[in-house]
């Protein structure tokens, strides 16, 4: 993304840090036994594969394929 000139790299950066965050979060609560913590990971999953992956993503996807267009000229 860097070398593709994304331009909203440091937030995908910040984004990619608090899912970092969260899943150490989630691994913690696995290790104290907490009772939900299936159904959070779960959740946690959906949102982060539709709301990041499938949204956040595919804004740089543009940006890649100018950019490795311009290399194989």
């Amino acid at each position: 993304m860097e070398k593709a000139g994304y331009p909203d790299l440091a937030e995908h950066k910040i984004l990619h840090h608090r899912m970092v965050q969260k899943t150490e979060e989630l691994h913690e609560q696995y290790l104290q036994n907490e009772t939900d913590i299936a159904m959070k990971t779960m959740s946690f999953l959906k949102d982060w594969w539709t709301g990041h992956i499938m949204d956040m993503d595919l804004r740089y996807k543009p940006y890649v394929e100018k950019a490795k267009a311009a290399t194989e000229r």
